[in-house]
């Protein structure tokens, strides 16, 4: 059979034909075997053309209703067909110089068809079952496409223009279906293993250096599309494991790059943009959960996006970066967690860190140089932090605490508000417009929020004003209000 066939060493031939000089004639050669059923309605049929000089060409079919054409022109082509079944349908084209097409079908009403053009181009096409459908195109120099289908109604297109392009599909199951178009230098494609059904993956990519993804998939109902274009791209998933899991990665510039290792569960949707150089997104540890959702877009150049998501469900993760040199850390532990973190201009920091049940978080930053920290441990937690301006700090930590709330606004330059919530049903709400502005302990550090049922209200309108204070205990109450300029508040309440 086709798969045992050994294949020609081109290079190893080419140095042979300089060798032997004019010894080496400049002629074709072509074979045909067919066998159809005695009782069969309708035989086979199998047409080779060639035209130049050095074609091989090998075609066998077994069976019935089975069409196999072969056409080749310029130097040195070689095709080996192998069919067997009913109603298999083969085709194959390649002109100018060095191809190698392989193509082994056997089931009934599949569909293959390579077409090569360029120099050097290899392709090899498996089907195993029925109503399976690939076709290969490709045009350039040293590219190389392999299809391996089996299983039923599984769909597989390849199309490859430049040099040096590598693309691969394997599925192994029903109704799988992989499109990938490449244009440029040295791309490469993927998703080569699947087992399972109805796994769906389009890649088109421009440029150079590109590479793809997925290599495992495990499961059924998995999904990824890819769009890179630039130079020096790269999307790799890994192992897929689960079913039902969703990839939207798109990525235009230079030197990006997007790994995420290992993904198990189901229902988990991933969907990643950059554009611009230098932006990285990493996945820590993959991603070990069920219906999590993550969303990054990365507009600008040296963003940097870490997501980390463990042992919890339906999760969800978004993160906005646009500008330069950005920087996004999301941690979440637990079920139910929600952070969405958004920063436009550049140099931005925020960090969120959620442990428990039910947690959000929310942080905006618009300006230059801000810094955002938020942790949370415990259920029910809530934080929203915006700051508008350059060079403003928020940092809030609730540890061991359910139900808070925590409403930071900064408006300006250079605020800082420092604060750590604990315990039970907390509510926070600072507000500060202006510049240089704080919010601290006495005497500097963490202004703590400890004990049940308090409530603290903070409003600083102005400049250099500076609130202090501490809240321990049950049932207390703080408001704090200063409009002005250079005014200060301390307030401590047991």
């Amino acid at each position: 059979m086709l798969t045992s066939k050994h294949r020609k060493h081109l290079l190893g031939l080419a140095i042979s034909v300089v060798l032997c000089g004019q010894a080496y004639a400049a002629s074709n050669d072509a074979s045909v075997t067919q066998q159809a059923p005695v009782t069969s309605a309708q035989g086979n049929v199998a047409v080779v053309s060639q035209d130049g000089t050095r074609h091989i060409a090998e075609v066998e079919q077994y069976g019935q209703a089975n069409f196999t054409g072969a056409a080749q022109s310029g130097d040195w082509a070689e095709a080996y067909i192998y069919t067997e079944g009913t109603g298999n349908k083969v085709a194959t084209a390649q002109t100018e110089d060095w191809h190698i097409a392989q193509v082994q079908v056997v089931g009934n009403d599949n569909q293959a068809v390579v077409t090569q053009a360029g120099l050097f181009n290899q392709a090899i096409a498996v089907q195993q079952g029925d109503d399976n459908k690939a076709e290969v195109s490709q045009d350039g120099s040293l590219n190389e496409a392999t299809t391996i289908l089996l299983g039923n109604s599984n769909d597989s297109y390849q199309e490859q223009n430049g040099v040096a392009n590598w693309s691969e599909a394997s599925f192994q199951g029903n109704r799988n279906r992989l499109d990938s178009v490449q244009t440029g230098d040295d791309n490469q494609t993927g998703l080569m293993e699947t087992y399972g059904n109805r796994n769906r993956m389009t890649i088109t990519q421009d440029g150079d250096a590109n590479v793809g993804g997925i290599v495992g998939v495990v499961g059924n109902g998995n999904k990824a599309v890819v769009d890179q274009s630039g130079i020096v791209n790269t999307f790799i998933a890994y192992d897929v494991y689960g079913n039902d899991n969703d990839f939207d990665i798109t990525q235009s510039g230079q030197y990006n790059e997007f790994i995420v290792d290992t993904v198990t569960g189901n229902d988990n949707s991933i969907t990643a943009e950059q554009k611009g150089s230098d932006n990285l997104i990493t996945l820590q540890d993959g991603l070990v959960s069920n219906d999590t959702s993550l969303n990054v877009t990365q507009l600008g150049d040296v963003n940097d996006a870490v997501i980390s998501v463990q042992d919890g469900n339906h999760d969800k993760v978004t993160i906005l970066q646009a500008g330069d040199y950005n920087v996004a850390d999301a941690s979440v532990y637990g079920s139910k967690n929600t952070v969405n973190a958004a920063s436009i201009g550049n140099e931005n920091t925020t960090y969120s860190m959620l442990d428990g049940t039910d947690n959000t978080a929310i942080t905006v930053q618009r300006g230059n140089e801000n810094n955002s920290h938020i942790s949370f441990g415990g259920e029910d937690n809530t934080a929203v932090v915006m700051q508008i301006g350059n060079a403003n700090v928020s940092h809030v930590g609730s540890k061991a605490s359910s139900d808070s709330y925590v409403d930071v606004s900064q408006v300006g330059d250079i605020n800082l508000v420092d604060l750590i919530v604990a315990e039970h049903n907390n509510t926070v709400l600072i507000a500060q417009v202006g510049d240089s502005n704080v919010v601290q302990g006495v005497g500097g550090g963490d202004f703590s929020v400890t004990g049940d049922d308090g409530v603290v209200n903070i409003y600083q309108k102005g400049v250099d004003n500076l609130a202090m204070g501490a809240q321990a205990g049950a049932g207390n109450y703080m408001q704090v209000s200063q409009v002005g300029s250079q005014n200060s508040a301390t307030v401590i309440q047991n």
